[in-house]
């Protein structure tokens, strides 16, 4: 029989033998057989460790440097809900609130500087206005011209709460 070449930095997830060299660099198993020991585990069935929750923290520290208990705090402070509209809907089904974040401190100074939580509109909303806010401040003087013209030609829509 040949031997086998193996790496010796890289060892196997679940039996701790060094993996083949001739494997994928990124292989976490030895064999196929310790791969399918590995994933008919409980844990790893059930989605323990690498779950919704595991997913979820591990989202928040990759992406926003911050904790679940961090993020729950500012939800809390925040009365839970969307820091602009005051919206309970996150509006997306079983999804969290968008994490909303400054573009322009990340660019001048590589830290993540973390605003606030926003519904999916809102977030999408200061988007596509690329956080700009004299375009912002443009678009609800528009909206407010728009609606007193209604209002004026006696057409304005019930209950119109979009600009107050």
């Amino acid at each position: 029989a040949l031997a086998r070449r193996v790496a010796a930095d890289r060892a196997c997830d679940e039996c701790g033998r060094p993996i083949p060299i001739e494997r994928n660099m990124r292989a976490r198993f030895c064999s196929v057989a310790c791969k399918e020991r590995y994933g008919n585990r409980p844990e790893v069935r059930e989605g323990r460790g690498f779950g919704p929750e595991y997913m979820r923290a591990l989202q928040l520290r990759t992406k926003w440097a911050m904790t679940p208990a961090e993020y729950d705090a500012m939800l809390k402070a925040q009365g839970g809900r969307c820091a602009i509209c005051g919206s309970t809907d996150t509006g997306w089904k079983g999804a969290a609130f968008h994490v909303d974040h400054c573009h322009t401190s990340e660019y001048a100074t590589g830290r993540i500087v973390v605003r606030g939580l926003l519904c999916r509109s809102c977030n999408l909303g200061l988007g596509h206005f690329k956080d700009d806010v004299d375009t912002l401040l443009a678009a609800v003087e528009y909206l407010r011209r728009h609606r007193e013209k209604a209002a004026v030609e006696g057409h304005a829509p019930e209950g119109d709460q979009a600009v107050r």
